[in-house]
């Protein structure tokens, strides 16, 4: 390889092992690299033990991909940690080894050896995993979406005994051998093709299991809402202007949101959920409280509080605190800088 290959060759933005640690600090370290994306816990109640666990990534044009080994534990994200974290991007995993029991709201599916399975970052899961070893690709919301027709895409599952699930299984394998030496322009080529041919092979895959899932044309649309309602809370928006823009009636427009409590609570939340991520941005702690308590939609810090109290259990300044813990967190943890700009990017805005 030439002098200025080297120069250009992509390197790890992050990796971590606890293989050299002491036993009973291992499973802990494991937690806390984790932290910025899952919550984990021991396989069973007191069995952390001499955990193993190694993972090493790379970032690639707008994707990171990478691979992990670890022992057999539990990791999932819950609402409040999604709410708190603000990830909202897609997931994508290849199991070389072992396998997974997952729940996706009220389905439970067992994943295996070259199985490969999409979860939705914004969207709770939990999972119970054998001692196991993965590819990962994580791929900005918008970067996949835009390939893809309407409808859920969290927890669908592509097989590897399936012509595409062997055809994406092995494109990722051979991706992961040959990224180390490859050029920076080579990898962020390699990464636009990626994404492609994730939508490519998954498409089908999603079309049966919305069919197989129920979705309607009702949920379809209520999906493509909900992606409308968030990419414009930004703004003032009103019944009537959902109403409008989808040409669907207000009776209908209740009935499709009643889930969720309502299409009104529902933009509420959202919106308290982005003034969560805001008040954990390190880079908006000069803004005030009430500054983003207004943009939430509150004319003064005092209800903007409440609200947020009720929907998060922690006051808007008990959040300041935490944003300020997980700085000093962040800045001791083998997460390096490049890592923590990514993840920032992932986040809602």
């Amino acid at each position: 390889m030439s002098a200025d290959r080297n120069v250009a060759k992509i390197i790890p933005i992050s990796s971590f092992s606890t293989q050299e640690m002491p036993a009973a600090s291992r499973f802990e370290a494991w937690r806390e690299s984790m932290a910025p994306l899952l919550d984990v816990a021991p396989a069973t109640e007191g069995a952390a033990g001499a955990f193993f666990g190694e993972f090493e990534s790379y970032l690639v044009g707008p994707l990171v991909m990478g691979g992990t080994t670890y022992d057999a534990h539990r990791y999932g994200r819950s609402p409040e940690r999604i709410a708190r974290d603000g990830l909202n991007h897609y997931h994508l995993n290849l199991h070389l080894a072992g396998g997974v029991w997952i729940r996706v709201g009220d389905r439970e599916f067992v994943v295996g050896p070259n199985d490969i399975t999409l979860f939705d970052f914004a969207k709770p899961f939990e999972g119970r995993s054998e001692k196991s070893s993965l590819l990962v690709v994580a791929i900005p919301r918008d970067a996949l979406e835009a390939l893809l027709p309407p409808g859920s895409r969290h927890g669908v599952v592509l097989r590897g005994n399936t012509g595409l699930g062997a055809l994406l299984g092995d494109f990722m394998k051979s991706l992961a051998v040959r990224l180390p030496n490859m050029t920076m322009e080579e990898a962020s080529a390699a990464a636009a093709g990626s994404i492609t041919l994730i939508a490519a092979c998954f498409r089908p895959s999603m079309a049966v299991f919305n069919q197989t899932a129920g979705a309607t044309s009702t949920e379809t649309q209520r999906e493509q809402i909900r992606h409308y309602i968030d990419n414009n809370l930004h703004q003032p928006l009103t019944i009537k202007d959902i109403c409008k823009a989808f040409g669907v009636s207000r009776p209908s427009l209740y009935r499709m949101f009643a889930p969720y409590g309502g299409v009104a609570r529902y933009v509420r939340d959202q919106k308290l959920s982005r003034a969560f991520t805001r008040l954990m941005n390190p880079l908006e702690r000069h803004r005030r409280i009430a500054e983003i308590g207004f943009e939430a939609g509150y004319q003064s810090e005092a209800p903007f509080s409440r609200a947020f109290r009720m929907a998060f259990g922690l006051s808007p300044k008990d959040v300041r605190v935490i944003a300020s813990t997980e700085k000093d967190f962040y800045a001791k943890s083998p997460i390096n800088a490049a890592y923590r700009q990514w993840l920032t990017h992932l986040r809602r805005k």
